[in-house]
């Protein structure tokens, strides 16, 4: 009789267990685990540049506070800058903090609170950002540790932890040249709009005043050819060029280039006679 009552016993026991099992299996599935993690969780920046990663919770209930350290390389990285994310503002005001003391070290602790008397929060988002700067080639951890959540009474809340993953690459011509193209386009053109300026403005200081200048550097256009009109109206009108340039005592390069000119503006017009030409006052100038 005994015998059996035990075995009784021991079939109740294992039956417990079983179901035991069974239910956290069932509960375990149907609520996924709430993570917290580095974001991205490879990143490969270039010697000489800066970057960000995000600290971020999934599947989150009931968060009123959280806290946790962060360890890197030292050698190969620097912290610029860190501040807080999303995730507990949507419940409210926060207090934020981080601890840098121990960050010559490669150490930070950063945490986060809500305040007064409100619910805690659920779901995804970032708990912080984190601004880093690639001193030299290399590869390190970015390893979270003593990650804290607790919900609004102050109770732990169990969660899984993933770290994160620097490769901090050299960098060659090319690379350089794609990180910077958007500057290097942006300076090409300012360089381009000034060389066409100056080109622009050298034309026309080379073609307007110098034309002249090179052409008649000696004598006064305005007068000298004031003196051919009233010339050549003395005369009927028509006279010979080597007349005009005789009575005027104007060399012959001097008295062609004014009657090139002044044909050009329409006062006069000329006619080859054997080796000479007649030049003929035109319209309003005769009279």
């Amino acid at each position: 009789m005994g015998l059996r009552i035990n075995e009784c016993v021991t079939f109740a026991l294992l039956t417990l267990t079983f179901a035991s099992i069974l239910l956290t299996t069932v509960l375990s599935l149907s609520s996924p685990t709430t993570m917290v993690y580095v974001s991205p969780e490879k990143i490969e920046p270039f010697v000489g540049q800066s970057f960000t990663i995000e600290v971020r919770i999934s599947n989150a209930e009931n968060i009123y506070g959280w806290e946790f350290m962060l360890k890197w390389n030292p050698n190969l990285l620097d912290v610029i800058k860190v501040s807080e994310g999303d995730f507990l503002k949507r419940g409210g005001g926060t207090f934020f903090t981080t601890n840098r003391s121990g960050e010559a070290g490669g150490l930070i602790i950063v945490d986060c609170t809500l305040l007064s008397n409100v619910p805690g929060v659920d779901g995804d988002g970032t708990l912080a950002t984190i601004e880093f700067y690639a001193k030299v080639q290399g590869k390190c951890i970015l390893e979270l540790k003593e990650t804290i959540l607790v919900d609004e009474s102050e109770r732990p809340v169990l969660h899984t932890v993933g770290n994160g993953e620097v490769t901090v690459k050299p960098l060659n011509f090319i690379d350089w040249l794609r990180l910077n193209l958007q500057i290097i386009s942006f300076i090409i053109a300012i360089l381009v709009v000034i060389m066409s300026l100056l080109f622009i403005k050298f034309r026309r200081l080379k073609v307007k005043p110098l034309g002249i200048r090179q052409a008649i550097p000696h004598f006064d256009i305005f007068n000298d050819e004031e003196k051919i009109v009233r010339l050549l109206k003395s005369a009927g009108g028509r006279l010979l060029q080597s007349s005009i340039a005789d009575q005027l005592k104007f060399s012959k390069s001097k008295t062609s280039s004014l009657l090139k000119m002044m044909e050009a503006k329409g006062k006069i017009r000329r006619e080859r006679k054997g080796r000479d030409k007649v030049v003929i006052l035109i319209g309003e100038n005769t009279g």
